[in-house]
């Protein structure tokens, strides 16, 4: 298994929407499921860190090849990497 933890900087003014984005996925379970296992993930974290230069996602993934996960999910048209795409572009 492979593991990494990214840092993701978010927009400045647009914490409050990703972390509303965030808890709207309690109700998408499912869709998650799908998506991690099209990617080859086996668990996956985030976290929220805030702070005076900026908030940012910490996101920390297992997977069996992360190159090959990466490239699944740029690649992926399942709704919620789709949005997740655009809320951090």
């Amino acid at each position: 298994m492979e593991r990494q933890c990214l840092r993701i900087p978010i927009r400045t003014g647009s914490t409050e929407r990703v972390v509303q984005w965030i808890r709207s996925l309690q109700d998408r379970t499912d869709e998650i499921a799908t998506a991690i296992a099209s990617e080859g993930i086996t668990a996956e974290s985030v976290f929220l860190e805030r702070s005076n230069n900026g908030d940012t996602l910490l996101i920390y993934t297992v997977a069996t090849d992360l190159v090959a996960a990466n490239q699944a999910f740029q690649a992926s048209t399942i709704a919620i990497d789709v949005e997740f795409r655009a809320l951090m572009a």
